[in-house]
């Protein structure tokens, strides 16, 4: 007898469930509606425009150093040197330091004279270094 009590006391309980379930649906909807992904991506947007901005400025302050992207290896730092394809700090102050204490790089393949730069790494920047000496190059 008892057995059969507590049988259908479950009944309003699992009968109540699809309810629920509906609300949390509606809730979630509603909610969705009122923060469109939309916010989010023009958030996103105005970061890139942000960051594009500030690239074309800080490229403005120093058109000697970074062309379209380009690095020039004989008056670039550390910070620029980074931006090429390989080149983390360390090989980076080390590219400073070779220039310091041989003058300016003479062709492109000299940057492998510079401890830490071999075939592979000037092969991934090859294309986005050139080399200006003079100082109205």
């Amino acid at each position: 007898m008892r057995f059969s009590t507590l049988k259908w006391g479950f009944i309003p309980i699992l009968l109540s469930l699809p309810f629920i379930a509906s609300l949390a649906m509606d809730a979630v909807q509603q909610n969705a509606a009122e923060q469109p992904w939309t916010d989010v991506n023009t958030e996103i947007q105005a970061w890139l425009e942000t960051v594009e901005e500030e690239d074309k400025i800080a490229k403005q302050a120093n058109p000697t150093r970074v062309t379209n992207e380009l690095i020039d290896i004989n008056r670039a730092d550390v910070n620029e040197l980074m931006r090429l394809n390989g080149i983390g700090p360390t090989k980076a102050q080390a590219i400073v330091k070779y220039r310091e204490q041989h003058g300016a790089f003479r062709s492109k393949e000299e940057i492998m004279e510079v401890k830490g730069i071999g075939p592979a790494t000037f092969d991934k920047m090859k294309d986005k270094i050139i080399l200006r000496t003079g100082k109205n190059d």
